[in-house]
């Protein structure tokens, strides 16, 4: 059985954050903002490059039905 460190303990910690914040924020897009799993699929191919222009209308109208 493989030691824990409090280094990989805090490692194991981040990945399993940095999973459910990336849950909930599908959740939302999905739910709230009509996003669809399309929109959100282009964000994690493209990483930081601009939205394509239908999720960049999306999240504007969603913007504004508030």
């Amino acid at each position: 059985m493989r030691e824990l460190t409090l280094q990989s303990l805090g490692e194991k910690i981040e990945q399993a954050h940095l999973r459910a914040v990336t849950n909930v924020a599908c959740i939302y897009l999905t739910a709230r903002e009509g996003w669809s799993a399309a929109d959100i699929g282009h964000l994690s191919e493209r990483g930081s490059a601009p939205l394509p222009p239908n999720v960049q209308r999306n999240a504007t109208l969603g913007k504004r039905a508030r």
